[in-house]
Parts: structure tokens; sequence; C-alpha cells
């Protein structure tokens, strides 16, 4: 049987989980951590991020805040 074609949210996801884990990985060996260490500081990495962008505006004088309405 043949796999489905991913739909694009779906190769998203399966890229930014690779990209994730390839961060643990580099953090584990570089600073000899477990995997468990490693994969909760790269989740908790994961998490500000994420808050970070969810409240990041650009600046008002910022060509990128043309579009944002007040």
């Amino acid at each position: 049987m043949a796999d489905s074609p991913l739909a694009p949210v779906d190769r998203v996801d399966r890229l930014t989980e690779a990209v994730y884990t390839l961060a643990a990985v580099e953090l584990a060996s570089r600073e000899r951590l477990s995997a468990d260490q490693a994969a909760k500081r790269i989740a908790q990495q994961r998490h500000e991020i994420r808050h970070a962008l969810a409240n990041w505006r650009p600046p008002r004088d910022s060509y990128r805040a043309i579009d944002l309405t007040d």
C-alpha cells in the first residue's frame, strides 16, 4: 500500500518536529545531557519562542506595522 501524500500543514509539522529533535540531539551531545534533559530543555525553549512570537509586535515605524490595525 502506497503512502498518501501529506497535506502541506502535516509536512510543516513533521519538519518542525524533526528540527526540534535535531536540536535536542545536538544539545545532548554538546552539553553532555541525557536525552530526557535535552528534550525538556528544548521543550522549554520551544514554549518560550512560541510565547515570544505570539506577543511580538513590530515597532510603529517599521514597514511591517503598516498592515496592523490598532
